[in-house]
């Protein structure tokens, strides 16, 4: 999210009522706590990507410990689908600029739902002042 879009949600937020406020936290809180499943396609493919970025990672930062011993040098070819794994990593890093961006736009949501209660707490409530207090009660008594 660029900061043009960033200005946006704090607009939209300050225009934001309590009852929009949480119903965007709980949006928010929905969609970032959603149960793993199968049958999501976007689960698994997340899934496929870790893996992919995970296995090679792992085959670049192997350090060959059998080279040169026994018959052909214990050399072996492999091969690695760097584009693949560039694209995962790209995804990778979108998705997390994407959890960022809505943990940012959750805090200010939060931040405001705080100022509302705040502001709540210290709205001035009138007494009655003692002589309508005196006229209720013999009102009353009557």
């Amino acid at each position: 999210m660029d900061d043009i879009e960033l200005l946006d949600w704090q607009f939209r937020i300050a225009k934001m009522g309590r009852s929009e406020l949480e119903v965007t936290l709980r949006a928010m809180a929905d969609h970032d706590a959603k149960p793993f499943s199968l049958h999501d396609p976007e689960a698994v493919a997340r899934l496929a990507r870790q893996s992919l970025i995970g296995s090679t990672e792992a085959m670049l930062n192997r350090v060959p410990s059998n080279v040169g011993s026994g018959p052909g040098g214990g050399k072996r070819i492999v091969t690695v689908d760097l584009h693949g794994y560039y694209e995962a990593k790209t995804a990778e890093d979108a998705e997390a600029q994407d959890r960022a961006d809505r943990a940012e736009i959750r805090a200010m949501c939060e931040h405001r739902l705080a100022h509302m209660r705040h502001r709540e707490e210290l709205r001035h409530v009138p007494e009655t002042s003692p002589l309508k207090a005196f006229i209720t009660a013999c009102e009353a008594s009557e």
